[in-house]
């Protein structure tokens, strides 16, 4: 059988620790996008952002993000718009609208 990477360990370590976490009564869903490593949210149906993971508050930190803009409570929309020096967010944008309104099953 191959051995795992430490990173590879970490993760593993880290997935099942939130499994514990959560048989405990912790929140699941936080429990799990803070076992992962990558950057994470989750939006309700209307696209407010109800939780977000460590790894995604760093990055909108560490670029010069607005923690109003695109942490929990936000509207995950509004920070998709597009300007003259991000006009990408456009097709972001209009991706999250096709899965909040049913014509997308997911945004990955």
């Amino acid at each position: 059988m191959p051995q795992l990477s430490s990173t590879s360990r970490r993760r593993h370590s880290s997935l099942v620790s939130a499994l514990v976490r959560a048989r405990r009564g912790q929140n699941t869903v936080a429990a799990f996008l803070e076992a992962l490593p990558d950057q994470a949210a989750v939006l309700d149906a209307d696209g407010v952002i109800v939780h977000t993971n460590q790894p995604w508050r760093d990055f909108a930190r560490d670029n010069g993000g607005d923690m109003e803009r695109v942490d929990r409570g936000a509207t995950y929309l509004s920070a998709c718009e597009p300007t003259e020096h991000t006009p990408e967010l456009a097709e972001l944008r209009d991706m999250l609208q096709a899965v909040l309104t049913g014509q997308r099953a997911l945004l990955l």
